[in-house]
């Protein structure tokens, strides 16, 4: 949208968890904006928090395994009664990204996608996180029949378009520090 180079880092069911393992590896390509866009995953309800988790082991970890599972079970809306990450445990978890997006040289937007949420705590996180907070409000076409989760084609260029003023903000905000001596 707006011609300048785009990692997209986005791992979808992933929260702020599994969001901190990887995060150096995307700061290494020193961006200038880095938009944090969890919540919605964070949320949702579970038996057993993210954090603990164990990693799957064979064969659970084969992604014969995970495709066969996908297609054999029956879609579950909600398979617990607690937010995989609490609301307190994801201010923590960004706090700590905007921080190492920070040290990168990064500015920081954040993304609120929390409206079709399990627990509206995690929107709620973002306000007191003191960084630009764009908060879309996109129509249900914009999303997948099948899963209304996820953005589709048009879902993503309508929130492209949201974003970019924010970007070209802190992208302006951004070449203005550099040239401060």
């Amino acid at each position: 949208e707006l011609g300048v180079p785009v990692v997209n880092g986005g791992i979808p069911g992933h929260s702020t968890e599994q969001a901190l393992a990887i995060a150096s590896k995307l700061m290494a390509h020193t961006p200038d904006v880095v938009i944090f866009g969890w919540g919605l995953r964070d949320a949702q309800r579970t038996t057993v928090a993210d954090a603990d988790r164990r990693t799957a082991t064979f064969p659970r970890n084969t992604a014969l395994y995970k495709t066969l599972r996908r297609k054999l079970q029956s879609p579950v809306v909600s398979r617990g009664t607690i937010p995989r990450v609490s609301a307190e445990q994801f201010e923590a978890n960004l706090r700590q990204l905007i921080a190492m997006a920070e040290a990168a040289g990064a500015e920081v937007l954040l993304l609120d996608m929390t409206e079709r949420s399990d627990h509206p705590d995690h929107g709620r996180v973002l306000g007191r996180l003191e960084r630009p907070v764009v908060v879309p409000k996109l129509p249900s076409s914009m999303v997948f029949d099948a899963d209304p989760i996820h953005l589709n084609v048009q879902g993503n260029e309508a929130l492209a378009r949201l974003l970019a003023p924010g970007v070209s903000a802190l992208l302006a905000q951004e070449e203005d520090d550099s040239l401060d001596p």
